[in-house]
């Protein structure tokens, strides 16, 4: 094997600050529940809170956070203003 092949490199955490993806999975499952079961359970598809984790997606923010009991930008940070109101981004061109 050859460290130079990158498909071989480890992948990187997405997430800049704020919660590692693995707690937030795991804060879910100690409640009960998986992401899986947690987006079925708000009529999206199974794999829709996963993509939150690593992707902008202001419901599933929502949701997940509902679900854990605390405010979307404690977990994640970057994503959210000082006051709490989520940061807007424009497409770059």
């Amino acid at each position: 094997m050859s460290l130079k092949n990158p498909a071989l490199k480890p992948r990187q955490s997405k997430t800049l600050s704020g919660w590692h993806a693995e707690d937030v999975k795991a804060a879910i499952r100690k409640k009960g529940l998986t992401l899986s079961a947690l987006s079925k359970k708000h009529h999206y598809s199974d794999s829709y809170l996963r993509g939150t984790l690593i992707r902008r997606r202001p419901r599933g923010e929502e949701i997940i956070a509902r679900f854990l009991g605390v405010s979307p930008a404690e977990i994640w940070p970057d994503r959210y203003r000082a006051d709490g109101t989520r940061k807007r981004y424009r497409a770059q061109t």
